[in-house]
């Protein structure tokens, strides 16, 4: 199982390349929909670096570099220092990683709005990777995908099929990484990948509630910091070709018998 959960993907990657003045002079693309009813703000970022992306050689560190950036402190505030600006808000930064997108989002009570925006565009543009910090969202992305994935039949099935079937794709390992790889993963690679990846070519931000205008216009400002170097492109072949019907058994030595079925 975890030979097969180790198959190595090797997406091609091509260099970037200058940046047109047009493309550099852009300003960072920000979608604002106001609500003045609404008791919140609403606080997004799409950033084209899942784990799609990932080097060949270096799975997991799109999903580790996510992570590392709402967990591992930002700006001038240290990880526990960001906890405690959230706690009395009552909300949390959430972030989900998928093959081609990362996600971050943050509701915010609008008596606290200005705060919010600051601390979530720190989180974009100016995260910490607090060393400690990445190591440990690493030895969880090991642990989940080891020890953690024998206890999910049903995810074990989805991953399974998802690398048997994408072999050799972008999207052939799971989104978490591959178990041999994450623990070669370091900070340094977690800062490198954020500064070719979250550029302003490769991410949309929005905002929603009951914002004012010059939470609007403090968002903006601070988007500009995103960097105007060209976003790295990607290229996603067709997956290999699939003939006649095929069954894969992964025995997990658990009483429990799961089935994953696709096309």
């Amino acid at each position: 199982m975890i030979a097969l959960l180790s198959l190595l993907a090797c997406p091609p990657k091509i260099d970037v390349g200058p940046v047109p003045a047009e493309v550099a002079a852009a300003p960072a693309r920000l979608v604002a929909q106001h609500d003045p009813a609404a008791p919140n703000i609403y606080l997004q970022a799409l950033i084209a670096a899942g784990s799609a992306y990932d080097p060949s050689g270096q799975e997991g560190l799109a999903a580790l570099t996510a992570r590392s950036m709402v967990e591992g402190g930002a700006g001038e505030h240290s990880s526990e220092e960001v906890n405690s600006l959230l706690f009395p808000i009552g909300t949390e930064l959430e972030v989900y990683v998928d093959r081609e997108w990362v996600s971050l989002r943050l509701t915010c009570h609008v008596d606290l709005a200005s705060t919010c925006v600051d601390l979530f565009a720190d989180v974009l543009t100016a995260p910490r990777f607090e060393p400690d910090v990445v190591e440990r969202l690493r030895d969880d992305a090991v642990y989940q995908l080891s020890t953690g994935i024998l206890g999910d039949e049903e995810q074990l099935g989805i991953e399974t099929w998802d690398t048997w079937l994408h072999e050799a794709h972008p999207y052939g390992h799971p989104v978490s990484g591959r178990t041999g790889v994450l623990p070669t993963l370091t900070p340094a690679m977690a800062v490198g990948f954020h500064t070719k990846h979250v550029v302003r070519e490769s991410v949309v931000a929005g905002l929603g509630g009951a914002y004012t205008e010059a939470q609007r216009e403090q968002l903006q400002t601070r988007l500009e910091a995103l960097p105007t170097t060209r976003a790295p492109e990607l290229v996603l072949q067709k997956p290999l070709p699939v003939e006649g019907r095929h069954l894969l058994a992964v025995d997990t030595e658990t009483p429990v018998t799961g089935f994953s079925l696709g096309h």
